[in-house]
């Protein structure tokens, strides 16, 4: 059991981070702030510039810009202790870090123990998963997309049928369904919904 607790660990989504609990207003001990350092540090391989004020500071990944105001503000502390609790890490070899003027750099030791890459099962697990849920997306829009058409076709054989009813002395059904056809057409070809007030003025025409 003890073996298991020391060589396991588990994967902790960053949506974590945006819980209301994570986000209470409090002090951070000294682990929140270890563990707040790792998932503030870049994940991807691929190195972000930022440009503070009139300078240009490069962060890799398993790193971090932030300044000890910022980390102060983050935790709940005054920037004398930020500085003392990142002096013990560094002491423990979990971080290195540098000043930059306005800001400090920030490198997680180790960070792919506890942030690895994706391995490519991990990455097609990932496709797969985003695939199934596209069709599934693409298969509801489909359905709804069905019902919106059967009501539209039956609202339009209402409305014929009901437009027939009050034209019966002017047309027999064959010419009326010739005419409602064309009229059809037309109002498709404008672009424009079919409707009584439409049919009166396109009659009228004729």
């Amino acid at each position: 059991m003890g073996k298991d607790k020391k060589n396991g660990w588990i994967k902790l989504d960053r949506v974590f981070f945006e819980h209301s609990l994570w986000e209470e207003s409090r002090e951070f001990s000294r682990a929140e702030a270890w563990i707040d350092l790792i998932q503030l540090a870049r994940y991807s391989e691929t190195p972000d510039v930022t440009q503070i004020k009139d300078r240009h500071i490069t962060c890799n990944r398993g790193q971090l810009i932030h300044s000890l105001k910022t980390l102060a503000k983050r935790w709940g502390w005054s920037r004398s202790k930020v500085k003392r609790v990142l002096d013990v890490f560094v002491s423990r070899d979990m971080i290195r870090y540098r000043n930059e003027t306005v800001t400090s750099c920030i490198t997680i030791c180790n960070y792919d123990t506890y942030q690895p890459l994706k391995s490519s099962s991990e990455t097609q697990i990932e496709r797969k998963r985003n695939a199934s849920e596209t069709q599934v997306d693409t298969q509801e829009e489909g359905k709804e997309r069905k019902k919106e058409v059967f009501v539209e076709k039956n609202c339009e054989e209402q409305l014929r049928k009901q437009i027939f009813q009050r034209n019966k002395k002017y047309y027999n059904e064959a010419d009326f369904n010739r005419t409602w056809g064309q009229f059809c057409w037309v109002c498709e070809q404008n672009g424009v919904a079919f409707s009584e007030t439409r049919w009166n003025t396109y009659t009228q025409k004729k």
